[in-house]
């Protein structure tokens, strides 16, 4: 008898309608109680469907009138240590993303356009510096 490997099944929260909805007014209200713009972030990535490296790996230079380019990613990160076990040290930015067909350009709705712009309009008041949009130079949201 030959042992076979049992899958694990992957899970996904899809948000429909009334739900979507109920997440993004959670976000915003989080934000206002928080003025982390992590929550802020949560809107936008329902109005454009990125995985979580690729969201938080955007640019201002990556939006254009009416599209944004998905073109890079955040990764972790490794090292051997002393003894040549990898470990994990933090993520990084590369300039490639998952797959090929990953690279693209996704229409921004008027939904996409709102965020974006309170996201920047809050980076700017808050004298919040770094090429990207939503990480700061540690790699992390929670300075802002």
């Amino acid at each position: 008898m030959v042992a076979t490997e049992k899958m694990e099944e992957l899970e996904e929260q899809i948000f429909m309608g009334r739900e979507e909805t109920s997440v993004i007014e959670l976000a915003m209200k989080q934000y206002k109680k928080t003025k982390n713009v992590a929550y802020l972030a949560i809107g936008l990535n329902f109005t454009l469907g990125l995985r979580v490296g690729e969201l938080v790996a955007l640019k201002k230079e990556d939006f254009s009138q009416n599209i944004v380019h998905i073109q890079r990613q955040e990764v972790k990160k490794y090292i051997h240590d002393e003894s040549g076990a990898v470990k994990r040290d933090g993520y990084e930015v590369v300039w490639y993303t998952k797959t090929r067909e990953s690279n693209r350009e996704i229409v921004l709705t008027s939904n996409a356009k709102a965020f974006l712009e309170l996201i920047c309009q809050i980076n700017e008041q808050k004298g919040f510096c770094s090429e990207y949009l939503l990480l700061n130079a540690q790699g992390g949201t929670d300075a802002q």
